[in-house]
């Protein structure tokens, strides 16, 4: 039985190290991306967060700047 349970532990293990690996590449792949392409990503969840508040604070004063 304990051999099972190492056996589940590598196996999460691995996968968690995976996991981190892909995070990491992610992360170096979003780095790379042009300055134009980062606003853009960046505009997008400062719109998320702003429906979320103004929903949550039945407030609709908050807003993101249009950006052309």
């Amino acid at each position: 039985m304990g051999h099972k349970k190492m056996n589940r532990t590598y196996s999460a293990s691995r996968h968690a190290s995976k996991v981190f690996e892909a995070k990491d590449k992610y992360h170096k792949d979003q780095a790379k991306l042009p300055i134009e392409k980062k606003i853009k990503i960046l505009i997008e969840l400062q719109k998320m967060v702003i429906n979320i508040q103004n929903n949550r604070d039945n407030d609709k004063s908050k807003f993101v700047w249009e950006i052309k």
